[in-house]
């Protein structure tokens, strides 16, 4: 199992990849986590995560040529674009911009990808604590196939673990807190998550490893994901979509078959992730349509909130916080939902009919929270009966959303659920 001190519970957070892409600033990256420190910390929101392209002095020409240009130190390992991160000049790298989202009592994590730079393998660089060089260890039949920057490790080969080593050591020194490592799980290459994992482990400071790509289920790598990461995507990205058929993407009505695929994997050190929240202002650098206000209604968003929070998700907002709208904020700060995420266990689906989906998870004090999900496009009536729900055959009923009382039921309750929308209960037993 990943580290429980790490994760004890679904880390709750911001990632700049849904409104930023690749093109953030270090400029940008300290507002967000000005406005995170005083809207979301309250509510125990804590990880500024930094997505991919730091290193990239041309972000918005990384898609426009085959293999995108990269900063990299004397040992191959990647380092900030100083154009961009000014804070990183003299070697420091992005150990001033964690000292300063540390000083707002937040947390710090940045994008990186699986491998060894293309540029170090071009210039052959000296592996740092060993007398190997990059062509010594590079895969240059292993890349990626969405980006070009980087080739895979043969970890057969002396000098791979030392390279891991020695790019562990470098996100120590930077004083970071949480690292997102892309094109490790999909396809799953084990070894190098292996290696990455026990080079975290072994630098000294505490980094929670959360692996990328979303993929298809499989038991060994279920249990070697829980072994050396605290999260893992489990869906395509996802973005403002309520029903597509993009084969590259999720929509939010098919995040209900990945959450059942997935569901029961979670718990304390290791949780399964349904990917980032595209709410609010999103895609302001084209990263996928135009800049705009996320496309998903206020009904859709409640949805996407109640199954992350049921599924016991990370919670990793994708739109800009310096411009996050009221509205949206509420959502998110609403404290019987993040209990539901935070302190739920055992979500899972327990019933499916048509457009209609109940999900459960157990609270404490003998609580159950309930979600109540309408996938039509009209609103509906669903009926629960205390078959289905064991707890309704006598139970005191609370609204989550509207933090409002609905009384006691005697074996059945009657729901209206909006179009695209969900409701979401606790149930106690009138004993209490």
């Amino acid at each position: 199992m990943g580290n429980q001190g790490l994760a004890p519970a679904p880390p709750l957070g911001w990632n700049s990849w849904d409104c930023y892409g690749m093109c953030i600033s270090e400029r940008e990256l300290l507002e967000n986590a000005r406005a995170m420190q005083e809207w979301l910390l309250p509510f125990g929101f804590e990880y500024v995560v930094m997505d991919a392209g730091w290193f990239n002095p041309s972000p918005e020409r990384a898609k426009q040529t085959e293999t995108p240009e990269v900063v990299i130190d004397d040992y191959g390992r990647l380092t900030p674009a100083l154009n961009r991160f000014p804070s990183a000049a003299g070697g420091v790298g992005l150990r001033d911009v964690a000292r300063g989202i540390h000083q707002l009592k937040l947390k710090f994590g940045i994008h990186v990808m699986r491998g060894i730079p293309r540029a170090a393998v071009q210039k052959n660089t000296p592996i740092l604590g060993s007398p190997y060089r990059a062509r010594d260890i590079a895969d240059v039949n292993s890349t990626c196939t969405w980006n070009q920057e980087m080739f895979g490790i043969d970890m057969a080969k002396p000098g791979a673990q030392e390279y891991y080593d020695s790019v562990a050591q470098l996100l120590a020194e930077w004083e970071l807190d949480f690292i997102k490592a892309d094109d490790f799980a999909a396809p799953y290459h084990a070894p190098e998550i292996a290696a990455f994992s026990g080079a975290l482990r072994r630098s000294g400071r505490p980094l929670l490893l959360s692996l990328s790509p979303g993929g298809l289920l499989g038991d060994d790598s279920i249990a070697h994901a829980r072994e050396f990461s605290e999260m893992r995507r489990v869906s395509n990205d996802l973005w403002d979509d309520w029903d597509h058929e993009d084969p590259n993407f999720t929509c939010l009505k098919r995040q209900f078959q990945v959450a059942r695929t997935w569901q029961g994997q979670g718990a304390p050190g290791h949780w399964p992730d349904l990917d980032m929240l595209p709410i609010g202002r999103i895609s302001l650098n084209g990263t996928r349509g135009p800049a705009r206000q996320s496309r998903f209604t206020r009904d859709e968003q409640t949805t996407l909130l109640t199954l992350w929070a049921l599924f016991q998700s990370p919670l990793m907002l994708g739109g800009e916080l310096k411009t996050l709208d009221d509205a949206t904020r509420q959502l998110l700060v609403n404290r019987e939902l993040l209990e539901v995420n935070q302190r739920g266990r055992n979500g899972r689906q327990v019933s499916v009919q048509a457009e209609q989906i109940i999900w459960r998870a157990e609270l404490p004090e003998a609580r159950v929270a309930l979600g109540c999900f309408n996938l039509a496009d009209a609103p509906q009536t669903i009926d629960l009966s205390a078959d289905l729900v064991p707890e309704l055959r006598s139970a005191v009923v609370r609204d989550l959303w509207e933090h409002r009382e609905l009384g006691s039921v005697q074996g059945s309750l009657r729901l209206e659920v909006p179009a695209h929308g969900a409701r979401l209960l606790s149930l106690s037993t009138e004993a209490r």
